[in-house]
């Protein structure tokens, strides 16, 4: 494990996140890397790289994250995302991972990037970051029946994202704010792929 980048990581998070979301990220690591046990055959320190650095544009302000954006060149940024800044961060995170941590790696900037909304077919790496961003310890007193998305994340990955996403569409949609389609997107394309898989409907 590369320990001395995660150490660097923890150090710089530490001082630029808010408390609550710097222990949410640390967190998001390590179930990220019990995931990856399960899941991934890839190397044990880039998932627990990407957990760490899911949200780490999360406390920046709209205007550094715009300046951000207009910096690295990122255009499908509109106002829809500016009014939603849990999405916005998520868009400039790959941005903020290289320029400010080094981090070059394109498949821990796609998990970045998809831990909000997820996203159709994505790799494993992207969908053990989105579904460990919400199933973290610290996520008990918020999440109702957390210990089912659990249960999913470690026998079925890919029901827990669809799990995931239709908890998230059901919970924007009841506050009658407007829905990213990605998230929709990500929901319809786990709920056919499991459909089409099981032969059952959900």
């Amino acid at each position: 494990m590369n320990q001395q980048t995660i150490n660097m990581i923890e150090g710089k998070l530490y001082a630029t996140l808010d408390e609550h979301r710097f222990l949410h990220s640390r967190s998001v690591a390590f179930t990220a890397a019990t995931l990856a046990m399960r899941w991934y055959k890839g190397e044990m320190d880039r998932v627990m790289i990407a957990g760490y650095m899911h949200d780490c544009a999360k406390c920046k302000s709209i205007p550094e994250m715009l300046s951000a954006a207009e910096e690295w060149d990122i255009f499908n940024i509109t106002e829809f995302h500016i009014q939603n800044p849990q999405l916005l961060h998520a868009m400039v995170g790959p941005a903020i991972a290289q320029a400010e941590y080094g981090i070059f790696d394109r498949e821990i900037h796609d998990a970045i990037s998809t831990h909000t909304t997820g996203a159709p077919k994505m790799s494993i790496m992207q969908k053990i970051i989105y579904v460990a961003d919400f199933i973290e310890p610290v996520r008990d007193t918020v999440i109702k029946h957390i210990e089912n998305y659990r249960e999913a994340a470690f026998t079925d990955i890919d029901k827990a994202v669809y799990m995931i996403a239709q908890s998230t569409v059901d919970h924007i949609t009841s506050k009658g704010v407007p829905i990213d389609p990605v998230t929709v997107a990500t929901r319809d394309y786990y709920k056919k792929l499991i459909e089409e898989r099981d032969g059952i409907s959900l």
